[in-house]
């Protein structure tokens, strides 16, 4: 083989390298978006489920009956959270499968 070809394989393998880490990246970052919502939701629905239970106990210690329409709201909430935390996490397992399609393997562990 000459030098020229040599050259080009090399060039040819620094592209396709710089690609994968490119893709893998952009995969990471996606993971870190998603895990920082699935936080922000968990944190929502612990606020929610403190919440409710303050009221429940509200409504328990006064002898009051449930105030069902206040409960329904709160619990919508964290419903409502719990549908965006799977919605996140469907969203990783998505793109860890695409890329593993493409033999890029993304580890959560490189997350920092």
């Amino acid at each position: 083989m000459n030098i020229n070809a040599n050259l080009e394989s090399i060039k040819g393998m620094a592209a396709n390298a710089a690609e994968i880490a490119k893709k893998k990246a952009s995969a990471l970052a996606a993971i870190a978006k998603a895990k920082v919502a699935i936080f922000a939701e968990e944190d929502k629905i612990k606020k929610a489920e403190a919440e409710l239970g303050r009221l429940y106990y509200n409504d328990y210690v006064s002898g009051n009956a449930a105030d069902t329409v206040a409960y329904q709201a709160i619990c919508d909430r964290i419903t409502l959270s719990r549908n965006a935390v799977q919605e996140q996490r469907e969203l990783i397992a998505r793109v860890k499968e695409e890329n593993a399609a493409q033999g890029i393997i993304v580890d959560e562990g490189e997350i920092n």
